[in-house]
């Protein structure tokens, strides 16, 4: 080859490539590669639809030194020891994307890492070449009444619904914070129930427990989170406020 004549190892336009799985072509066997249906959804919404995830959030960065080697929960689980549990599910969830179908419900008080979590799910799963949304659920329901309600053209809410609902990987940030309508129930009601049916992963953080979530929404919301999702539970003290100190 002309590139081994030349003295230039062919694994440095290996290296160049942005998407090692289409090298940048956007198509893989004739299909669209999952880098080019990424593009395309932040070309749509833009990096809302990422919802500005930090770069030095990821598992690696992730440090378990900050949950309680002392306190226990009522199960005689210190808040390391939990952490750890909560961690490594969630580092699964991300390595294993693709292989099976799972989806996950983080549940604890402010200042423990749900976000944070999220953000290095969403990373890794962006860097084995899988679509991803990722929004707050303020956003989430702001955006779809926005374009069910303000659009003349139905197209463009069926287009962002249908992106919601076939994304590879839906995560949902802070569930519970967002202005409740008579719509919201129903709204997550049927994303979860659609994406559950044809098996398209979801990853939800909320400060609420399930009585909380019962309350807010429904039963059938509960229940269908129930019955598809891995519940977590993160306990300790607020990290942001032992990182000033």
């Amino acid at each position: 080859m002309i590139y081994s004549e030349l003295g230039i190892n062919e694994e440095y336009f290996d290296n160049a490539y942005r998407c090692k799985i289409c090298k940048d072509t956007g198509f893989v066997n004739g299909k669209e590669c999952a880098c080019f249906r990424q593009y395309l959804i932040k070309r749509a919404y833009g990096r809302a639809l990422l919802n500005g995830i930090s770069e030095n959030e990821t598992f690696d960065n992730f440090n378990l030194d900050y949950y309680s080697k002392n306190v226990k929960d009522k199960n005689g689980l210190t808040h390391y020891d939990n952490m750890r549990i909560v961690y490594t599910s969630c580092y699964k969830f991300a390595e294993n994307f693709g292989k099976k179908n799972t989806n996950l419900l983080l549940m604890g008080k402010t200042g423990l890492g749900k976000t944070f979590l999220c953000n290095s799910i969403a990373k890794k799963v962006l860097e084995k070449g899988f679509t991803v949304i990722y929004l707050s659920a303020g956003r989430l329901f702001k955006t779809l009444q926005e374009e069910q309600f303000n659009n003349n053209d139905d197209t463009e809410f069926s287009a962002f619904f249908d992106d919601v609902l076939s994304v590879d990987l839906l995560i949902i940030d802070d569930m519970g914070t967002e202005f409740p309508t008579v719509l919201t129930g129903s709204q997550i009601f049927n994303i979860l129930n659609e994406r559950i049916i044809n098996k398209r992963s979801t990853v939800i953080s909320t400060n609420m427990m399930p009585e909380g979530i019962k309350e807010l929404y429904s039963d059938r919301v509960l229940s269908r989170l129930t019955d598809s999702f891995e519940f977590l539970i993160l306990i300790g003290e607020d990290i942001r406020i032992k990182k000033k100190l």
